[in-house]
């Protein structure tokens, strides 16, 4: 369970992120996973970071405080607690729902936010199309980590990455770049 202590520790950093169980924003962030049964475990708080150094450095002061927590791109996983926990601090990256089309129209840049059906209509208002998921309410990152098959393609989504950025407990963030390398991302943790 999550203590005030530990709930403080990043409310003092981005007090204006933090959405509170007394919140009206709570049961709306509560709806937003994918997946029922990571939707019936309700956190202590929802943390809804708008960069990459947030989400940094509150995962720093979480981790520091000793407090339970998980991350959600979409909420979609099927494993119990696999994007979700009961009592303790969610990060739900909702607000990291960037697209941008990189002027050669070859990549883009997708945010951890964001959900395939968002994700097609962006590309789509453009006349492209990418490799992905089917559905439009699951989250990009979750599918792409979990290590989910395209259909048609029947190659992993996570191959045709060219790069990730990971936050690190440490504070680093870092970025890999896959360019050159044909092997596909292999990932220790899915995430939904």
């Amino acid at each position: 369970m999550l203590t005030i202590r530990q709930r403080d520790a990043v409310a003092a950093l981005y007090p204006s992120q933090l959405v509170d169980a007394s919140s009206p924003q709570f049961a709306k962030a509560q709806e937003s996973f994918w997946n029922a049964l990571q939707r019936e475990n309700a956190p202590a708080c929802f943390f809804q970071p708008t960069n990459a150094k947030e989400v940094s450095k509150a995962l720093v002061e979480v981790i520091r405080a000793n407090a339970p927590f998980a991350i959600k791109g979409g909420g979609h996983s099927s494993n119990i607690e696999g994007s979700s926990i009961h009592n303790g601090f969610q990060f739900d990256l909702c607000k990291l729902n960037h697209v941008r089309i990189a002027e050669d129209r070859q990549t883009v840049d997708v945010g951890p936010g964001q959900r395939w059906g968002a994700f097609y209509e962006e590309l789509e208002k453009e006349g492209l199309i990418a490799v992905g998921g089917r559905d439009a309410g699951v989250g990009v990152p979750g599918f792409i980590f979990g290590g989910q098959f395209f259909l048609m393609s029947r190659s992993l989504v996570a191959s045709t990455l060219l790069t990730r950025s990971i936050c690190r407990w440490s504070v680093l963030l870092f970025q890999r770049s896959w360019l050159g390398y044909r092997q596909p991302c292999l990932c220790r943790y899915g995430t939904g």
